[in-house]
């Protein structure tokens, strides 16, 4: 098995995988999306999940190696976090200028009104610049 071969569905997730040797039989184990970082027994027969996605902080689960959850470890449930009224992020793509497609997110307003105009706040990773 392996954690996050070339992103099957997004690079904005990590999931996990198994495949045979000869690379056949490629299925997801992981079934939410978001990040999930496996620590496996060392009979390979169960790891230990920690998952968060944007909506969800991380918690932690005890997986049989099929994917099928043995126990919930640490749900980690923050019930304040419902106090903020947080509307979900969302993914896009935005094209550069040299036509690069970039990954972006947006957290709209709970109220959001597409007439209105908002400030904007701007996080860029600087990443290195190729030139």
């Amino acid at each position: 098995m392996c954690i996050s071969p070339p992103r099957k569905k997004s690079p904005l997730e990590r999931g996990l995988y198994r495949a045979a040797f000869d690379g056949t039989g490629f299925t997801r184990v992981t079934k939410d999306e978001g990040t999930h970082a496996a620590v496996f027994a060392p009979n390979a027969a169960a790891f230990y999940d920690t998952y968060s996605n944007t909506a969800t902080p991380p918690r932690q689960d005890l997986y049989r190696a099929d994917g099928s959850r043995i126990a919930a470890i640490n749900e980690n449930k923050v019930a304040e976090l419902a106090d903020y009224h947080l509307s979900p992020m969302e993914f896009l793509s935005v094209k550069s200028r040299d036509g690069v497609q970039l990954n972006a997110s947006i957290i709209k307003p709970p109220d959001f009104n597409p007439q209105k105009k908002y400030p904007v706040l701007v996080y860029t990773y600087g990443g290195r610049t190729l030139r």
